[in-house]
């Protein structure tokens, strides 16, 4: 998990945290690490957010369609970025938005 920890510590999900603490917080938190290809989609507008999205690498965009049909991106992000955080903050049960890989990506 050292690369994990390495862009997890750039983060502004861990910032203040010291990097010695990384280590039994994500013991705590057990996260997950998922792998997605180029297109993939991550998190579907309209589908329940199950958590907070780190990108380990590679680069997703953030997209809204509209009732025609047509996708805006709004937001593309690389590491250390963070989406899903919003959802949670505002207590979203549903994605407003799309979450896709851009490239070969990681997230934890």
């Amino acid at each position: 998990m050292g690369t994990n920890f390495e862009v997890a510590k750039d983060s502004l999900l861990f910032q203040g945290i010291a990097p010695g603490d990384l280590e039994p917080m994500f013991a705590c938190l057990s996260p997950r690490t998922l792998r997605y290809g180029r297109d993939d989609v991550i998190l579907l507008a309209g589908s329940p957010v199950p958590a907070v999205g780190l990108i380990l690498s590679g680069r997703v965009k953030i997209v809204k369609e509209d009732v025609e049909g047509h996708s805006t991106i709004l937001t593309k992000l690389t590491p250390p970025d963070v989406f899903g955080e919003v959802f949670a903050f505002a207590e979203l049960s549903h994605s407003p938005v799309t979450v896709q890989a851009v490239v070969d990506t990681e997230i934890m």
